[in-house]
């Protein structure tokens, strides 16, 4: 009686959760039809992204706890509009010195933008490339646990690009957990390119190049 209550109970939040994803969902893509796609961006992400960059540089007992329509917002935002996952993906990588809303939120809302592209470029390859180039363990254990908050939320039609993020995020750390985070992602959509990336990362031993170049290169 109580295993079917529980159950019974999980059903009606998944679809409290789906209702208001749903309601979330017209009322972004009505936004974009009225005010353009930037300003629509902008508007959605503004909130998310000043909590996102507060916990990525906030010390341990500062972190904040994502609420439900942060949560769902991001997850939305990064399944409509890949630029708004590739900002977050540059959080991680990025400067601290660049690691301001602002510049994130840049990225979300205009990524054909000069200065957005250059940034994107600098460290998305900078990760590949460049063993100067080295995890900031504080900021990326703050990203995983705000994406893991996310997964554990969503449906999972909504889990496909948290789950190909936390699998990079994974992979930047030099970390194997990253490969089965790919397949999950990849289980969802076989057409993710992102987990697709990662997963033959992991496959074929391409690592960070902070992880296999030598330390004396630096």
């Amino acid at each position: 009686m109580t295993t079917r209550k529980n159950d019974h109970n999980k059903s009606k939040g998944t679809m409290a959760i789906e209702q208001h994803i749903a309601e979330l969902l017209s009322t972004y893509r009505a936004k974009r039809r009225e005010l353009g796609v930037a300003l629509a961006d902008k508007e959605l992400m503004k909130d998310p992204v000043t909590l996102w960059c507060h916990n990525l540089l906030a010390s341990e007992k500062d972190y904040q706890e994502l609420d439900e329509l942060t949560r769902l917002t991001i997850a939305i935002g990064m399944t409509e509009t890949l630029a708004i996952r590739d900002a977050l993906i540059v959080s991680f990588l990025c400067d601290r010195e660049q690691l301001k809303p602002d510049t994130v939120l840049q990225l979300t809302c205009k990524p054909h933008e000069q200065s957005s592209v250059r940034l994107l470029c600098q460290a998305v390859d900078g990760a590949f490339t460049d063993s100067r180039i080295r995890p900031d363990h504080t900021r990326c254990s703050a990203g995983l646990k705000m994406l893991e908050e996310i997964v554990s939320l969503v449906p999972e039609s909504f889990q496909e690009q948290p789950l190909a993020v936390l699998a990079y995020l994974h992979w930047w750390l030099g970390a194997d957990e990253g490969a089965a985070l790919a397949r999950r992602a990849l289980e969802i959509n076989e057409r993710c390119t992102l987990a697709s990336i990662i997963e033959a990362a992991f496959r074929h031993y391409v690592r960070p190049a902070w992880v296999t170049q030598p330390t004396s290169s630096c």
